[in-house]
């Protein structure tokens, strides 16, 4: 058996950006943020799937990422744009390391990559040196990283419709060789595929509400859960993404 590889795609005419840019040291971030969008531009990121908003400075910065993503749930990818130069206190390290663990953390916490935009540098004449390509390489970055997470939404649906297609077709599913799990137990396991696509490839919720509704053995506590998953406000999205992780790990 070959190893599979999946190629890196910078084509960006398909995906919705985030950019979160803080305003302390404004002209580097301006500059950071400019060349991220001549960038994007340049890889076919159209206008209106291009969403921008500012912060203070770089500790708001993953809030923002937080809260630009509950708002816009369709988004590829994100972009933090932030400007930390070393002065003669600790607060340096403090903003440098919290605001990289910020993003760190929202980035495992939520299942969406963020290119790190943000520039810690000792002087300012490091920062005019770095401004351009630092904010080049964070549009590309963003654009391979959306397409990957595109890329995955797909197989899964791909995943979820082969076993769909089994269980209709009468052949024992995937489920049912791995030892006989309950009904309820790939319910859970069902439920979880149809947010994911909702999440990583933008699947019509009333696509995943069908497949749900024709499942065979469907459990009709979770038949209804995916289905309000599905038609869930932006608020209450990230609240359900982890409910159902959590009826995942119920025997």
């Amino acid at each position: 058996m070959s190893i599979e590889f999946i190629k890196p795609n910078a084509d960006g005419s398909d995906l919705k950006i985030g950019i979160v840019s803080a305003r302390f040291n404004d002209w580097a971030c301006d500059a950071m943020f400019a060349s991220c969008y001549e960038e994007l531009k340049a890889h076919g990121v159209k206008d209106e799937n291009i969403v921008v908003t500012t912060v203070p400075g770089a500790l708001e910065i993953p809030g923002a990422l937080v809260m630009l993503y509950e708002g816009y749930p369709d988004l590829d990818a994100l972009v933090a744009i932030g400007c930390v130069i070393r002065g003669e206190t600790y607060h340096f390290e403090l903003v440098a390391n919290e605001s990289s663990r910020g993003v760190t953390d929202f980035v495992t916490t939520e299942g969406i990559s963020v290119a790190n935009c943000i520039l810690t540098v000792e002087n300012e004449e490091q920062a005019k040196v770095r401004v351009q390509e630092k904010g080049a390489d964070a549009a590309r970055v963003a654009l391979e990283m959306g397409n990957l997470r595109r890329f995955c939404g797909r197989r899964v649906m791909e995943i979820t419709e082969k076993i769909m297609d089994s269980n209709h077709t009468g052949a024992k599913s995937p489920a049912k060789k791995r030892g006989g799990r309950s009904a309820r137990r790939r319910s859970r396991e069902f439920a979880l595929q149809g947010v994911y696509q909702w999440l990583m490839s933008h699947t019509d919720p009333e696509a995943i509400d069908a497949a749900a509704l024709e499942a065979e053995d469907f459990d009709k506590p979770i038949r209804l859960f995916t289905v309000n998953c599905s038609t869930a406000s932006p608020k209450s999205f990230r609240l359900l993404r982890r409910a159902t992780l959590l009826i995942l790990t119920v025997k």
